[in-house]
């Protein structure tokens, strides 16, 4: 299930994605009769899908075609409950979720994230890597207007419990969600990331960062991410101060990780070093540099050396 764990750590990087559809004062606003306290704004699209016998309807969307992939994400509310479908391909057609492609590597995806999610909250069209978790239709790209619509559906499978949970999601659709072709900077365009991986320099096409409340703890992420969505991930207590810390492992913070797309997962070897230079909480901007050796989750004996890291990245 080395998958699902990777595709976890991809939701922060998600959440950190231009997401700014909130409705502007005076403009028009709708109520979903499902869940009047959620206004939509029509012209920023539409996202929803039913489950647990409501509707999920997004009050803020956004989506990208980058790379060969294609990204969709449907936010409600301000705890860090999204939906988010990761798709090996960049035009119209229908997408089988949770089954390996030609190279055996990549993979279809949708997850769910539950609000202030600690961890245990998260559903994943992933299960066996044999039998598809759903489908996703993608009916339109309109490359004139940049909008994406189509719909979907897909079992979610919670990999914490034991037995699996599953939980289904049905009546998806997206329609008319306006997307991006190149992946935000982030910040105000002065962030730098770098690192060295296994020798070979690390320099991303993202550099995002995030700070979320999860079931009351703060929690500030930074990720550098190349536009195959490779990416470096760092998550720090939200209120870290400047000093020299070291890193935890999977399951708890502080932690580095490192992502290869949605495939593999190289979470930090507890003990290893970091330091925070620079902490503003006043202009969010956080600096500092690091170095973990990533261990392949679940073990397969691999894995990845990472030197030379520094940041320093202005957070939403």
């Amino acid at each position: 299930m080395k998958r699902i764990l990777a595709l976890c750590c991809m939701f922060v990087l998600c959440t950190a994605f231009q997401c700014d559809n909130e409705p502007l004062e005076g403009e028009f606003v709708v109520e979903d009769p499902n869940n009047p306290d959620n206004p939509i704004d029509p012209t920023a699209g539409d996202f929803r899908v039913d489950f647990d016998g409501a509707t999920y309807v997004a009050d803020t969307k956004s989506a990208t075609i980058v790379g060969g992939l294609i990204n969709i994400n449907g936010l409600r509310g301000s705890q860090g409950e999204i939906i988010t479908i990761t798709l090996q391909g960049d035009t119209e057609g229908t997408y089988e979720l949770g089954v390996p492609l030609n190279s055996g590597v990549e993979v279809n995806s949708a997850a769910y994230v539950e609000a202030n999610n600690t961890g245990q909250g998260v559903w994943v069209a992933l299960a066996d890597d044999n039998t598809s978790q759903g489908q996703v239709i993608v009916s339109e790209i309109d490359m004139t207007n940049n909008t994406i619509s189509g719909t979907f559906n897909f079992t979610g499978n919670n990999a914490t419990t034991t037995p699996v949970q599953i939980k289904e999601f049905t009546n998806g659709v997206f329609t008319d969600l306006q997307f991006t072709t190149e992946l935000s900077p982030g910040g105000n365009g002065e962030n730098a990331f770098f690192a060295v991986i296994d020798g070979d320099d690390y320099q991303p096409d993202m550099i995002s960062g995030v700070l979320i409340d999860i079931a009351g703890t703060s929690q500030l992420s930074i990720v550098g991410t190349k536009n195959n969505l490779e990416s470096i991930g760092l998550t720090f207590p939200g209120d870290i101060t400047p000093g020299d810390y070291t890193f935890s492992s999977f399951g708890s913070i502080p932690i580095g990780q490192y992502n290869i797309g949605t495939s593999s997962s190289f979470p930090s070897e507890t003990g290893s070093p970091f330091s925070i230079e620079l902490h503003d909480t006043v202009n969010k901007r956080i600096k500092g540099t690091f170095e973990f050796i990533g261990n392949e989750f679940p073990s397969t004996g691999n894995s990845v050396t990472i030197t030379e890291g520094s940041f320093d990245v202005y957070y939403d």
